[in-house]
């Protein structure tokens, strides 16, 4: 007589309940990944912050010479020329020429109070920041 040795119910249940944890596991870790990786890929603060880094240095060497609704005018105090930071094709850039600050912008607000730019600008995905930055003013 032979024994054919196989596994017991209770041995499939057991490999199967841990089969199944595993999986959970491995469903919940995706879910998690695809969540973050989409936040990051959304998340424009990082953009924003590089942005008035960049603006900042850039206004320093410049005297701002009016700030209009969605343009500053500036002016190079080494060589007199113009320039503006314009808001065109969703994106910020210096003119003349094409240098861009900041893409997927769908809209920014300037105002100028005394020395103080203030800005507000709201990008593509609705995420909306605000910052004031100090100028050099034309003296009159």
């Amino acid at each position: 007589m032979t024994h054919k040795r196989a596994f017991s119910l209770m041995e499939m249940l057991l490999s199967l309940f841990i089969f199944s944890l595993i999986i959970s596991g491995l469903y919940t870790s995706f879910g998690n990944y695809a969540n973050l990786n989409h936040t990051i890929r959304n998340d424009q603060s990082t953009e924003w912050h590089l942005f008035l880094i960049t603006l900042e240095k850039e206004l320093e060497q410049f005297i701002v010479e009016d700030v209009q609704y969605n343009k500053i005018f500036m002016l190079d105090s080494t060589n007199m020329q113009a320039y503006q930071i314009i808001l065109q094709n969703n994106k910020i850039y210096k003119t003349p020429g094409h240098q861009p600050y900041l893409y997927q912008v769908n809209d920014w607000n300037l105002s100028l109070d005394e020395n103080l730019l203030l800005i507000r600008l709201q990008f593509k995905n609705n995420q909306i920041f605000e910052a004031h930055l100090v100028v050099r003013l034309n003296s009159p």
